[in-house]
C-alpha cells in the first residue's frame, strides 16, 4: 500500500527562506523513496512548476478568515487517504489544522518547530523587548501573548512528535510541557548548490574591494542590524558591510545608514538568489549574524561550507554551531566585543585561515544525508505506529 504525506505548511518556494527550502527539499526526497507520496498545502500566490507532486495553493490576498477556511478545507479534503501530517507550520494556523486533523481521522501528526512564534510576533509588533529566555518566564498580562502561548503548547502536545533542528530549540518545546520522548533533535544541514554558481561574481558592477563584511538576515528587530551600523559608524573608512535580506525594519535601517553617514560604506541588497548569497560570502572578508536569538541558523553552516570566517553571537541554537573555534563567538549585546571581533578577523590572516579549516570541520557534523535519513526514519515509524493503530 502506497503511504501518503500530507505536508502542511505556510510557506512554499518560489517563496524565499530556509523553512520553504527545506519543505520543498523534504517533499522532494520523500517521493524518490518507494511506496511514498506526498500532497502539499500552503499558502501564496505565486506557482512553481516542475514539482512531482501537487501543491495546492490558498492565496493570501484572501481575508484571514476566509483564508483560513480555504486552507481547512483544502486540507481535509486530502486526509482521506492521508497515512501521516507533516506539519511546518505556525502554531495558530497550520498547527491547529493539523493536529485536529490528525485527531479526527486519527492520522499521526510530525510537527516541525523552528522558533517560538509567540515570541517573534511578540518582538516583532513591540509588545515584548526581551530575549526569548526572559519571554519564557514573563508573567505580565498580556491576554494575546498568553493566546498565542497557550496555542503553541495545545499544538506541540497533541503533535505525535517534535522535529527541532537544535538542543536549544528542544529546550524550548520541553519548556512548554511537552513530553522528552516527544522531542526529536535533527541538526539542519547545508545542500550544497551548483558549485560554477556559487564561485561566480553576484554583482560585477559593484565589485567585492577592502575589508568586507556579510550579514544575510531577515530585517526584523532580533536580528540586530541596527547595532551593526553603530559598530560600523565607529570602524575605520576601509570597513564596509553589505546586508543581504528585507523585512519590515528595511526603511527603518535605510534611514539610520543616512544619519550615520554610512551611505557609501553599508550597501542593502534586499532579497537575493541564494546562489547570489553563496557568492557573495565567496568574496567577503567575514560574515556577521549579529542575531539575539537563532534556532539553528542555517546561514552560518553556509558561511562555513564557503570558506568565510563566521562572527555570531551565542543567540540560541547558534553555540551549537561556533565550539572548537569553529566561529568567533560574541555574547549577545556585546558591541565593544563586536567591534574587536571585527577587527581581529580583518587583520589577523592566520585567524582566519585557522576559521575556515575549523569550520569546514565543523559542517561535517550536518551533513544532508543524515539529516535526511534520519527524519525519513522518524517519518517511517510514526507512519508504521498510525498503521497499526488504524488497523486495530
Amino acid at each position: 500500500m502506497r503511504q501518503k504525506i500530507l505536508i502542511l505548511t505556510g510557506i512554499f518556494p518560489p517563496d524565499v527562506g530556509g523553512p520553504a527550502s527545506y519543505t520543498s527539499q523534504m517533499a522532494d526526497l520523500i517521493c524518490e523513496k518507494e511506496g511514498y507520496s506526498v500532497t502539499v498545502v500552503t499558502f501564496g500566490d505565486r506557482f512553481r512548476s516542475r514539482c512531482s507532486y501537487p501543491v495546492i495553493r490558498v492565496s493570501r490576498s484572501f481575508p484571514r478568515p476566509l483564508r483560513d477556511l480555504l486552507y481547512c478545507l483544502s486540507a481535509f479534503w486530502h486526509m482521506h487517504d492521508t497515512t501521516l501530517i507533516f506539519n511546518n507550520g505556525a502554531s495558530y494556523d497550520t498547527g491547529w489544522i493539523a493536529v485536529l486533523a490528525g485527531k479526527m481521522f486519527g492520522i499521526p501528526v510530525l510537527t516541525k518547530v523552528v522558533g517560538d512564534g509567540a515570541w517573534e510576533y511578540a518582538a516583532r509588533k513591540g509588545r515584548f523587548n526581551g530575549t526569548l529566555d526572559d519571554f519564557l518566564t514573563d508573567r505580565k498580562r498580556d491576554i494575546l501573548l498568553f493566546l498565542l502561548r497557550f496555542s503553541q503548547r495545545v499544538v506541540w502536545r497533541l503533535s505525535s512528535a517534535v522535529l527541532v533542528p537544535s538542543r536549544y530549540l528542544a529546550s524550548v518545546v520541553s519548556f512548554y510541557g511537552v513530553a522528552d520522548d516527544k522531542i526529536q533533535v535533527i541538526y539542519n544541514a547545508f545542500l550544497p548548490g551548483n558549485p560554477q554558481q556559487i564561485s561566480a561574481p553576484f554583482d560585477s558592477e559593484h565589485p567585492q574591494t577592502g575589508l568586507v563584511f556579510l550579514t544575510a538576515v531577515r530585517l526584523v528587530p532580533w536580528k540586530g542590524v541596527a547595532q551593526l551600523l553603530r559598530v560600523f559608524a565607529d570602524l575605520p573608512a576601509e570597513y564596509t558591510l553589505v546586508v543581504a535580506g528585507d523585512g519590515p525594519e528595511r526603511q527603518t535601517l535605510e534611514t539610520l545608514k543616512n544619519e550615520l553617514s554610512l551611505s557609501s560604506r553599508v550597501r542593502f541588497l534586499g532579497d537575493i538568489p541564494r546562489n547570489s548569497v553563496l557568492s557573495l560570502m565567496r568574496s567577503s572578508t567575514g560574515f556577521i549574524l549579529n542575531s539575539t536569538y537563532e534556532g539553528l541558523p542555517h546561514v552560518v553552516l553556509e558561511a562555513f561550507a564557503c570558506n568565510c570566517p563566521v562572527i555570531a553571537t551565542r543567540a540560541g541554537g547558534t553555540a551549537e554551531l561556533l565550539g572548537d573555534m569553529a566561529g568567533y563567538a560574541v555574547a549577545c549585546g556585546d558591541m565593544p566585543a563586536m567591534r574587536e571581533a571585527i577587527t581581529s578577523v580583518a587583520t589577523n590572516r592566520s585567524l582566519r585561515e585557522n576559521m575556515v579549516r575549523k569550520g569546514q570541520e565543523k559542517l561535517s557534523e550536518f551533513t544532508w544525508d543524515v539529516m535526511v535519513s534520519r527524519t525519513l526514519e522518524l517519518i517511517q515509524d510514526l507512519d508504521g505506529r498510525g498503521s497499526g493503530e488504524r488497523s486495530k
